[in-house]
């Protein structure tokens, strides 16, 4: 009984361990300027940095933990390359493919995939590093343009909210004829302001598309 309590503890341990690597592992992925996910042996995503989410059309990482990487692959990609190079990354520690991934919309574009293993503490393999590069033209526009058809719906809001307070009628004092003025009637550059944004914003976006 204490054989089996001990050998519990000792899982227990290595479980919140693995969580705790992994969330260092996520911290970091973060921080840098590629596409990265981790997937486990079985390749379901425990991981998936912003920038690869953003790639593959989704706007937040979240959406896509517990997918399986299967997913982001034609059933054809899936057999002729990738089943390979997780096949090769778990015997070796290491492989690199050229592929297409697939995107939320269902189109696909060609990129690099560079797969690490990584290990355990006894160096039994637990998860795989995946890096993707997307070497079809014209990503850094599209990534882009998304960023800034964004801003413009924010900016959009924005208007919207201040429209909305500057139609309220404003309280007039005892005894006065007059209105007291307001920020955007004392300085309409103020005002004025985010309505110029939004068109440059706008004319950025046209270039874009």
């Amino acid at each position: 009984m204490l054989f089996k309590l001990n050998k519990r503890t000792t899982e227990i341990t290595d479980v919140r361990e693995a969580r705790q690597i992994l969330r260092h592992l996520g911290m970091l992925a973060e921080h840098i300027d590629q596409a990265v996910i981790i997937t486990d042996l079985a390749g379901s995503l425990h991981f998936v940095n912003t920038r690869w989410a953003l790639m593959h059309g989704y706007e937040s990482s979240a959406e896509l933990i517990g997918k399986h990487i299967s997913s982001f692959y034609s059933k054809q990609q899936m057999k002729n390359t990738i089943r390979g190079a997780l096949k090769q990354t778990k015997n070796a520690g290491l492989a690199v493919a050229s592929t297409e991934n697939l995107r939320k919309d269902g189109t696909a574009f060609k990129t690099k995939i560079r797969m690490t293993v990584l290990k355990d503490k006894s160096a039994k393999p637990e998860a795989i590093l995946v890096f993707t590069e997307d070497l079809s033209k014209g990503n850094g526009l599209r990534l882009e343009l998304k960023r800034t058809k964004k801003q413009i719906e924010q900016l959009k809001s924005q208007i919207s909210r201040q429209n909305e307070n500057t139609a309220q009628p404003t309280p007039m004092p005892t005894g006065s004829p007059h209105a007291i003025d307001t920020d955007e009637q004392s300085d309409p550059s103020r005002a004025a302001l985010p309505a110029e944004q939004l068109r440059r914003l706008a004319r950025m976006a046209k270039r874009f598309a």
